[in-house]
């Protein structure tokens, strides 16, 4: 699995995560108790990157401060990335996150 990015989740990144890779404009992440939406669009100004923002973005943001995630590309096989989220405040489980679109 090829990695698309990694980060620290901290608040400036509710308004988006900006990575180098393309991304479908809406995506699914699959969870546990649920699913989440995130949209991604082309950066206004940094050309060939790309920004993981959205509502449902942000409240993953701010449920996951401190957390380090990951997300891998997709393989061809699949329809979905990996998310993985490691750490965070007070939390020391690895959830992994599937995500589809």
């Amino acid at each position: 699995m090829a990695e698309i990015g990694i980060v620290t989740l901290a608040s400036h990144h509710t308004s988006g995560w900006k990575v180098e890779t393309p991304l479908p404009s809406r995506f699914t992440v699959k969870i546990e108790f649920g699913e989440l939406e995130f949209h991604s669009r082309p950066h206004k100004r940094d050309i060939g990157k790309h920004v993981i923002y959205g509502m449902k973005w942000s409240s993953f943001v701010e449920s996951n401060l401190e957390s380090v995630v990951t997300l891998y590309a997709r393989q061809q096989v699949e329809n979905f990335h990996n998310l993985q989220v490691m750490g965070g405040r007070g939390k020391s489980l690895i959830s992994v996150y599937k995500t589809s679109y």
